[in-house]
Formats: C-alpha cells, sequence, structure tokens
C-alpha cells in the first residue's frame, strides 16, 4: 500500500483480485478509499459477487468482474467506471 500511497495522485484505475495473499483485495480497497474517495476500483473473483454488493451498491467507483473474464468484459467495466468520474 505505500506504493499506492506515494503514487495515487498518479493512479487512475485500480484492479484488485478479491482473493490476495497478506492483504485481501476488499482490505485494499478500504486502504485505498481512505486515501482516495474516487478512484476507480474493479474487483475481480472467481466467485459470484453476491458476497460484495453491498460495496458495489454504496460505491459507485467500484465495480465487480467474475473471473475467467474476456477483455472485452474488462474494458467495458473499465469504460463504465471512467465515465463516472
Amino acid at each position: 500500500m505505500s506504493l499506492y500511497r506515494q503514487h495515487s495522485h498518479t493512479i487512475d484505475l485500480v484492479l484488485l483480485d478479491v482473493t490476495m495473499p497478506k492483504m485481501s483485495g476488499l482490505e485494499a480497497l478500504e486502504v485505498i478509499r481512505s486515501i482516495s474517495r474516487e478512484v476507480p476500483a474493479i474487483l475481480a473473483s472467481g466467485y459470484s459477487a453476491r458476497g460484495h454488493q453491498e460495496i458495489l451498491a454504496r460505491d459507485p467507483h467500484t465495480s465487480f468482474v467474475a473471473k475467467p473474464y474476456s477483455l472485452d468484459e474488462l474494458l467495458g467495466r473499465v469504460q463504465a467506471l471512467l465515465a463516472v468520474t
């Protein structure tokens, strides 16, 4: 997270896997949101989005993509999020 803190002003979008070593994607998103409330973020997981619906519903700057996803699907999420900001 120190890299994000250091370079947050140059980062336009964050792509996080929900399941990561050391810190989950949800934990990382929480830290990122404490630094920047509006940076677009995409959570990716091989599991459904059902467990993340609360976060997705209250944060218009966060989206979810299920793995495996196509490049077109990911690009669509990126475009939609960038249109919000």
